[in-house]
């Protein structure tokens, strides 16, 4: 299933894909500027037992600045995650 998503963000130039795992299922963030195709090829991945986020560069700063459990969970995805792409 990761392999899946790194190939697909890997189609994506300037795109970056962070990954933590250790809960129940992983949680990838993937910033792009091609968010609607990024999530419909998410769609198309049988399989996908994941929580993902799909953020626009211009939107990273807004959205981790924020202080509701979303902002939190995308901040610590990408300070303590791995970056695959």
């Amino acid at each position: 299933m990761i392999s899946d998503v790194v190939d697909m963000v890997k189609r994506y130039p300037g795109s970056e894909l962070y990954v933590l795992e250790g809960d129940e299922i992983p949680f990838f963030a993937i910033i792009t500027e091609d968010t609607k195709n990024v999530i419909n090829e998410l769609n198309d991945i049988e399989e996908l037992e994941a929580d993902v986020a799909v953020i626009s560069p211009d939107e990273v700063e807004e959205v981790t600045s924020g202080s509701n459990e979303f902002a939190n969970e995308i901040r610590k995805v990408l300070q303590e995650g791995t970056k695959l792409v």
